[in-house]
């Protein structure tokens, strides 16, 4: 799977995700069969907005996808800052919303770059792989 560096678990964060993976990790074809691997990547966790879901330097195989159940936590690129939030409507706008109670919802203004990336298929824990 191509690994590319963190996604902010959080409100501050880097810029857009690399064009060009950092490393490639090992999955076991239990988890992605090789029919799904061509849209799957692997990003770090970076923050606590996720837990206890996803901690810091967890890493999370994301499905890519532009489509989302409400239940689903999502790779969002907001405003260039990729971001793993769960996502909510209200009325016409979408809310990014954090698990962790002590970080702020983040709504998305009419004027904001927002894309989906993905669905956050499986997290494995910061010590799963060596980077």
């Amino acid at each position: 799977m191509p690994f590319f560096g963190f996604a902010q678990c959080g409100n501050a964060g880097k810029t857009i995700l690399d064009e060009y993976p950092r490393k490639r990790l090992m999955v076991d074809t239990d988890i992605v069969n090789p029919s799904e691997q061509a849209t799957c990547f692997i990003t770090r966790a970076k923050g606590d907005s996720m837990e206890p879901f996803i901690h810091s330097g967890d890493f999370a195989l994301i499905q890519v996808q532009s489509t989302f159940a409400p239940e689903d936590k999502v790779l969002v690129v907001h405003n260039q800052k990729p971001k793993i939030k769960k996502i909510r409507a209200e009325g016409e706008r979408w809310v990014l919303h954090s698990l962790n109670q002590e970080h702020s919802d983040i709504v998305v203004e009419e004027f904001d770059a927002t894309n989906i990336v993905g669905i956050v298929r499986k997290v494995f824990p910061a010590t799963a792989f060596d980077v």
